[in-house]
């Protein structure tokens, strides 16, 4: 993103116009309009400040802002329940059923309807 921001500057602004549309700040013909104002104020800061610009964009484009609070810890205790969750549909016809053959064919089944 940084680097069509750096490159294709025009571009970027543009798209940057439209999401400025959709948190209203709609684009206004009219000089004597607070929106005009308003809003030629912000896309000339973004035009000269590629680093604002940037953050700009991902907060309105992708709802994240860097300063956000995300934990590591959370996340991998997330990620972990979520993996064991997952892999319980295929192990668990194994543990229930003696029969290898039959077993094999629960996890498939079960792994399936899982996914679906």
């Amino acid at each position: 993103e940084q680097k069509d921001i750096k490159e294709h500057k025009s571009h970027e602004l543009r798209y940057l116009s439209e999401l400025l549309e959709n948190i209203g700040i709609p684009e206004t013909e009219s000089i004597d309009d607070d929106t005009f104002a308003v809003r030629r104020a912000m896309l000339e800061y973004y035009k000269n400040n590629d680093d604002a610009h940037l953050k700009v964009n991902v907060a309105l484009a992708f709802g994240s802002v860097e300063a956000s609070e995300r934990s590591p810890l959370i996340a991998s205790v997330v990620a972990f329940c979520l993996f064991s969750a997952g892999a319980l549909t295929s192990v668990i016809p194994f543990v229930v059923i003696h029969d290898r053959y039959d077993a094999m064919v629960a996890s498939f089944v079960c792994t399936i309807l899982a996914i679906w």
